[in-house]
Parts: structure tokens; C-alpha cells; sequence
């Protein structure tokens, strides 16, 4: 979480779901839901603690999802730690 922006565009964010496929849709929604408001939010810690619920949630949820994340061709060990 330490590399999310200060702020975010809630707003572009909305734009994006109906471009995200299926289950990633859901994860964007639950960010959304979890930035709360609109336009431009400040994330605070009380945020980032929320994304990072949402994320974690998602991924136990969805494990097949975690092939959809962007990497180096690795999986690293602390996907243990999703399930």
C-alpha cells in the first residue's frame, strides 16, 4: 500500500470497471466502495487499511485472480498468506 497516490480520482476509477474483466470488475468496484465519496479523495491510513481488506478479501475469494496480476513471472511466497 505504500505505493497508492496521496490522491485518487474516484471518478476515472468508475470509468474503468466496465473495461476490467471478470472478477477483476469487482475487485475495482470494492476499491471504489472502500475510497468512498467522489471526485478526488485523500487516501488516509484509514483508507489504505480499507484497500487493503478489499484486496486481501478479493484474492481469497477469487485465488484463480492472482494469475491476472501484473509480474515478473514469479509468484511470490506471501500468496501463501491469501489463502
Amino acid at each position: 500500500m505504500g505505493s497508492i497516490p496521496s490522491h485518487i480520482d474516484v471518478e476515472l476509477l468508475k470509468s474503468w470497471v466496465s473495461l476490467m474483466p471478470k472478477p477483476q470488475d469487482e475487485l475495482l468496484e470494492k476499491i471504489i466502495d472502500a475510497l468512498g465519496g467522489s471526485g478526488v479523495v485523500e487516501v488516509d491510513v484509514t483508507i489504505k487499511q480499507k484497500l487493503a481488506n478489499s484486496v486481501r478479501q478479493h484474492y481469497k475469494t477469487h485465488p484463480e485472480a492472482l494469475d491476472m496480476q501484473a509480474s515478473g513471472g514469479v509468484v511470490p511466497p506471501t500468496v501463501a498468506n491469501h489463502k
